[in-house]
This record gives C-alpha cells, sequence and structure tokens, in this order.
C-alpha cells in the first residue's frame, strides 16, 4: 500500500503531512552486505515486511532554512539483527542473522541550511525504540542517531559531501540464550556508542 497526503498550512512556510506505505525485501546476501559486510556467507535468509505510518512537518524558518519533522510507527515481520555465536565463534567466518517481529516508534527532526555557494549543510536526530514479539532487546540496533552532513556541488560536475554521525548505545546478543552454555546470566552487555565520518566525492 501507499497513501500520502499533504496540506499547505502556510504557504511555502508550513506544511504538514501524512502517510501509509508498505514493502517487502527478499533479503540476500548481496542486499544484507550493504548493511553488515561481516555476514556469515552461509546463513538463513527469510523476506523482511514493513507497515509504515508517519505524520510530520515541514517548512522554512528562513529563505534558506528548512526543516523536517517526522514521527513514525512501523509494524516489521522478521525485521533483521546480526549476532555472533558463542556456540561457534572460534569457527564462525562472520556474524550470523536473527530475525523478530517488531513494532517501532521513530522520531526525526532535521534541519538544512541552503547557502548561495551551493553548498547545504544539515544536521538531524533519530530516536528509535524497539518493542520485539520474541526478544528482549533489538539486538545492535541503537536508540539514537544523529549528525551533521555537508554537500558541495560544484557546477553540477564534482559533488563532495561529508557525513559526521554519533551512533548511540547497543544491547548486544544475549548469549544466556545458548541453554548448551554455563554461568547463564541475565545481564545484557552493552556496546558503547561511536563517531562515524564519511567522506565521499561523486563525478557527474
Amino acid at each position: 500500500p501507499e497513501l500520502t497526503a499533504d496540506i499547505a498550512i502556510v504557504p511555502s512556510v508550513l506544511a504538514a503531512y501524512a502517510g501509509w506505505t508498505g514493502s517487502l525485501t527478499n533479503n540476500s546476501i548481496w542486499s544484507l552486505k550493504d548493511v553488515n559486510p561481516y555476514i556469515n556467507p552461509v546463513t538463513n535468509m527469510q523476506a523482511t515486511s514493513e507497515n509504515r505510518i508517519y505524520a510530520g512537518v515541514k517548512g522554512k524558518i528562513t529563505n534558506n532554512l528548512v526543516y523536517n519533522l517526522q514521527a513514525k510507527y512501523l509494524l516489521v515481520d522478521n525485521m533483521v539483527m546480526f549476532y555472533r555465536s558463542p556456540l561457534t565463534y572460534a569457527s564462525s567466518k562472520g556474524f550470523q542473522v536473527l530475525y523478530d517481529d517488531a513494532q517501532v516508534v521513530s522520531l526525526f527532526g532535521e534541519i538544512k541550511l541552503e547557502t548561495s555557494i551551493a553548498l547545504d549543510i544539515a544536521g538531524f536526530v533519530q530516536y528509535d525504540s524497539y518493542n520485539m514479539k520474541t526478544y528482549a532487546h533489538a539486538y545492535h540496533m541503537p536508540n539514537l542517531k544523529t549528525g551533521i552532513v555537508a554537500t558541495y556541488n560544484w557546477k553540477d560536475k564534482i559533488v563532495l559531501t561529508t557525513n559526521f554521525a554519533y551512533v548511540g548505545e547497543r544491547t548486544a546478543f544475549d548469549h544466556s540464550l545458548y541453554s548448551e552454555l554455563p554461568q547463564q546470566t541475565t545481564e545484557y552487555p552493552i556496546l558503547k556508542g561511536y563517531v562515524d565520518l564519511r567522506l565521499g566525492a561523486e563525478y557527474r
């Protein structure tokens, strides 16, 4: 399904929008490598379906300063997560895939400066809350992402991009789910947040 609606509250200044979209993704090794390049090539593949309901407001603060605020609710069947099996850790060649159904509430905000010298600078923040069907947590999925993206377009020929992002804490896979392991624990290891810096160039 795909339904969208836009309403101009104040023309060229403030608009409200909402929609409902759905998708079905046939996961493969090649598609998941874009998410996690260290995935084990011998792993179980299942399709993921999503239904997304969203609403938000967008507009201009000044002629060259725009914003977008959005709230989104997702129903996900077979959401993809990754983990390392403690039973085969020494011999494993990468991450295994873990699937679970999820309800996700996502809040997103962005503000963008469009300059007259072909330079655009945007700052964003996104917070996701996961409610899993089977597992206690959305393993290795961060709740918080924030960052700054800068793009310079030189005469529509060369595009330079810089992406500086902070990815928040993540909950690691609970190894105590394996009944074969001794000394089981109910504690969930927390992985620290990290900073990701990417540079890019494109010639058109």
